[in-house]
């Protein structure tokens, strides 16, 4: 099954779980999804287009597929191919309006996120600051992904798995870390999922973000810091 939901910013942001854990849990279990559907989600301003894919798990969590920037998904357009009420209410997707969407969201430009991505498959584009009003950083599930299939899934820091301690329902619930900060980085810049990302439970990753003396906090810092308070 396919669906058409809008991302309500009021009450959950689905880029900041899709960056930290590459899904997003529904806070409102009120939903008709079951595991295998896949899910188109739409954005408000400043983007107002579909701007995620996602299927549905095991555990009903939005799984990120894919990153949508296609102006042709627009509402208004959405609406012009048969869309009828706003999407704030989940929308089953058939027929016209489904070709439409699937067709678009698999023509969507994404060069600026992963420009040598059929070039070199390893490559991975990360951290784009877009031309907008806002700057926004999105992160590739490829490269959490990547990051994951290197590091594994406990946390580098203080070797918390959420797998171990939760079972099932923790399985790759990590956080990642951008070594680089953010707000440095070039239009864009090839990743190096190895050295530039770091997996880390939330605990960690809030501390990689404070400053000690002035002086932001770094993983080997923190690490020492574990060990001498453990």
């Amino acid at each position: 099954m396919n669906w058409l939901i809008s991302e309500d910013v009021t009450t959950q942001n689905f880029l900041r779980d899709f960056e930290t854990q590459g899904f997003v849990t529904l806070k409102n279990n009120d939903h008709p999804f079951s595991a295998g559907d896949v899910v188109y989600i739409y954005r408000e301003h400043p983007w107002m287009t579909i701007r995620f894919k996602c299927e549905v798990d095991e555990q009903l969590r939005l799984v990120l597929v894919d990153l949508i920037d296609n102006i042709d998904l627009s509402l208004v357009l959405l609406i012009e191919q048969g869309l009828k009420v706003s999407p704030n209410v989940p929308q089953k997707l058939s027929g016209k309006l489904l070709e439409y969407i699937e067709l678009n969201s698999k023509e969507a430009d994404l060069s600026y996120l992963y420009p040598d991505s059929i070039r070199r498959e390893l490559e991975i584009h990360e951290a784009i600051k877009r031309r907008t009003v806002i700057k926004q950083y999105e992160l590739s599930p490829m490269a959490r992904k990547k990051c994951i299939e290197h590091h594994g899934s406990s946390c580098v820091i203080c070797s918390m798995n959420f797998e171990e301690k939760f079972g099932p329902y923790g399985k790759e619930m990590i956080q990642v870390h951008h070594t680089i900060p953010l707000y440095k980085v070039v239009d864009t810049y090839v990743i190096d999922y190895e050295k530039d990302l770091i997996p880390v439970c939330p605990n960690c990753h809030n501390m990689l973000h404070q400053e000690v003396d002035g002086v932001k906090m770094t993983a080997d810092v923190l690490k020492s810091m574990v060990k001498s308070f453990s």
